[in-house]
């Protein structure tokens, strides 16, 4: 298994196997995961993307690492993290992140962003990181700035966000972050 060990945590990258047995079969999830499944798992971002992930990496389209990790806290699954796919051609990738609610608020999401990001840096094949978050969504902004991550704009899938959203939640923003190694994309 690709694993990436940060301070507090172990972020483990999903394979077709363990994404499956997470839509399929808990007992197997948390055997395979090596770690305790929560009752508030899956959390809500990944309620409609447990089988899509799960069809992607049987499927092959995205190389191990470039897709989803799981977050565990001492042998207890507390979030994912993980890349919209492979690096496009500029080199960019996108990330996305999310933490069950009772382990919200420690840190975690941004010491899993930081292990993430030095594991993409570390691969020479990532030039710029890529988020996007509600502007009023004010706990994913600070760990995009505590990750060294820099609003550049309004994503364009603001104009397909509700009003409801966006008069909750603001507008959709764009967030990037430099990887300031020299990075050869052509690997």
């Amino acid at each position: 298994m690709l694993a990436i060990a940060t301070p507090r945590l172990d972020l483990i990258a999903a394979t077709a196997e363990v994404a499956r047995a997470d839509v399929a079969d808990r007992a197997a999830f948390a055997r395979l995961l090596g770690a305790t499944i929560p009752d508030s798992w899956p959390i809500e971002v990944m309620k409609d993307a447990q089988e899509p992930v799960a069809r992607a990496l049987e499927r092959g389209e995205a190389p191990l690492g470039f897709s989803m990790w799981y977050v565990v806290e001492d042998g207890i699954l507390r979030g994912v993290i993980g890349c919209y796919g492979a690096p496009d051609s500029e080199g960019e990738v996108t990330v996305g992140y999310g933490i069950v609610p009772e382990a919200e608020n420690r840190g975690l999401a941004t010491e899993a962003l930081r292990g993430l990001v030095g594991w993409l840096r570390a691969t020479g094949r990532v030039r710029a990181v890529r988020a996007t978050t509600f502007e009023s969504h004010t706990a994913s902004v600070r760990i995009l700035e505590k990750n060294e991550f820099v609003c550049v704009g309004i994503s364009p899938d603001d104009a397909e966000a509700p009003d409801s959203d966006r008069r909750e939640r603001g507008r959709l923003m764009i967030w990037r972050r430099e990887i300031r190694d020299r990075v050869d994309i052509g690997r």
